[in-house]
């Protein structure tokens, strides 16, 4: 099994929490018997290199993939989908064939931004930066919001000087990192601790036994606990279409994905069905300095009375502060 993550780069303390936790559930499962007897064994390729679907199609012994946090993972689609493999995507994807989703999916995750965007009074189109601009023109338009996509696109270098260049030098009011490396604790220290506001596709379930004992658990090798959770749930529900699979005398990538499609499992982040996570949840925080930030509001794709906004509606302003 391979648990795919960037274990380099900008999301580096995300991959290496969702290995921490992978690592956890192989432990318990190896520890109980394994599989019908036989190991889970797990490995971790680096999600920042080009080559890493292709390299994990050609092994034919990595029979699943849990991973890929960057939402641009359309190649890793197509190659996983090629070779029969089922794909439990970290990310924000759509649904296809072999995929199954983790985490919120973008409709849930796009509402959680619109959400933001509504209560400032803006929309998302309004909001975006063209990705002509640069970070000194997206300033000096003196737009009021924001939104990173493509970091590369928009700055030009790499996550870290893209979020300094942004929190140094944004006139606006408030900022919102929109992409998949805003969700990380390296952003918050590149951000020179100026606050800014993101979406996060992957939340902590509400306090609940199974949830403190997790975190107890996973102590210190996870700075991320949502995505070790993605990452234990991950390979537990992989472990799980495994045993189907040599119950019904074929363990191969096709049975695998087959037998994804019939699970039913009720895991750290929740309830999982044939098509993935039941009520994957986006969240709004607002960072002052520390990781994660505060929590402004969660969106669900089955919101429950449980799961309402949790902070009362603010005023999130961004200090003006000169060019270093």
């Amino acid at each position: 099994m391979a648990i795919v993550a960037p274990y380099s780069g900008p999301l580096t303390a995300d991959g290496q929490s969702m290995l921490a936790g992978a690592r956890l559930a192989e432990e318990e499962i190896d520890a109980a018997g394994g599989v019908d007897g036989y190991r889970i064994l797990l490995i971790a390729p680096d999600e920042q290199l080009a080559s890493t679907p292709a390299d994990i199609v050609e092994d034919p012994a990595v029979l699943a993939v849990v991973g890929q946090l960057w939402t641009d993972s359309t190649d890793a689609v197509a190659t996983y989908h090629k070779a029969g493999m089922v794909w439990l995507a970290a990310g924000p994807v759509a649904p296809g064939p072999g995929v199954y989703r983790m985490v919120a999916s973008p409709e849930t995750y796009y509402s959680a931004l619109d959400r933001y965007l509504r209560r400032n009074g803006q929309t998302r189109g309004e909001a975006d930066v063209d990705p002509a601009l640069s970070c000194e023109q997206a300033r000096d338009a003196g737009q009021s919001i924001i939104v990173v996509g493509d970091v590369e696109a928009v700055c030009g270098d790499a996550p870290a000087p893209a979020a300094t260049e942004l929190a140094r030098n944004a006139s606006a009011q408030q900022l919102i990192c929109i992409a998949p490396w805003c969700d990380s604790p390296e952003v918050t220290a590149w951000a020179d601790h100026q606050p800014y506001d993101y979406v996060a596709p992957v939340a902590a379930p509400p306090a609940s036994a199974a949830w403190s004992s997790f975190v107890a658990r996973i102590g210190g090798l996870a700075r991320v606990q949502p995505y070790a959770a993605v990452g234990y749930d991950g390979v537990k529900l992989v472990a799980m279409a495994f045993q189907r699979a040599i119950d019904r005398g074929s363990l191969n990538r096709s049975a695998v994905a087959e037998e994804m499609s019939a699970t039913r499992y009720h895991g750290l982040l929740g309830p999982y069905g044939p098509n993935g996570a039941l009520m994957p949840a986006a969240e709004v925080r607002h960072v002052t300095g520390t990781y994660p930030g505060d929590l402004l509001f969660r969106v669900e794709d089955q919101p429950s009375s449980i799961f309402s906004e949790s902070a009362p509606q603010r005023a999130m302003t961004m200090p003006r502060r000169s060019s270093r």
